[in-house]
């Protein structure tokens, strides 16, 4: 495979269409959905690859099967921020955050074909490549998704923890605080 740093871009709008794809794909693919529950993504960029790039870096790509179009390839790049299913009593903490980066076929985004399993063009993608290092402050709607997941699918593992410490509320996160309380005053 290429290194995406070695990619041209050319200077073209990316519609609301493809900026949607982007999301969704980084919705359905920056996460392992057997393991983990999504609390947020954000797209970060989204960049045509010049067709000379291309045909230079991935012409494997453009004879069949795939048989793409050298000018109808995009890179995308984004984070997301995710937490183990099982409830580890971690909040905040346990959260994994990735920067990742993905090269696609603008048709295959699209018709949200995007896979994450596969070999070769089976993927439905050019190159997947691990970003740098992601920031270290979550966003408020992680806080938000972490207090629904609180709320809802750990809800009485987070009332088991809590039982087993008197002072576990001054532990915790002020912007998880709030629905971890609800949680043990049993409102919902």
């Amino acid at each position: 495979m290429a290194v995406m740093d070695e990619l041209v871009y050319r200077p073209a709008p990316v519609s609301e269409q493809i900026l949607e794809a982007a999301s969704d794909a980084a919705a359905q693919c920056g996460y392992d959905q057997t393991e983990e529950a999504l609390l947020d993504h954000a797209i970060l960029d989204v960049r045509w690859v010049s067709g000379d790039s291309v045909r230079s870096l991935y012409p494997e790509f453009l004879e069949p099967p795939c048989s793409f179009a050298p000018d109808e390839i995009v890179r995308i790049d984004w984070l997301t921020w995710a937490v183990p299913l099982r409830f580890d009593g971690r909040y905040e903490k346990s959260v994994i955050t990735r920067a990742e980066s993905i090269v696609v076929a603008v048709s295959t985004l699209v018709k949200r074909e995007v896979f994450t399993y596969g070999l070769g063009p089976e993927y439905n993608w050019l190159e997947w490549q691990d970003g740098g290092s992601p920031p270290e402050d979550l966003p408020d709607g992680v806080f938000e998704a972490l207090g629904e997941l609180i709320a809802g699918d750990w809800r009485e593992d987070v009332r088991e923890d809590a039982e087993m410490d008197p002072n576990y509320l001054d532990n915790l996160h002020p912007k998880v605080r709030a629905a971890v309380t609800e949680v043990i005053e049993g409102r919902d």
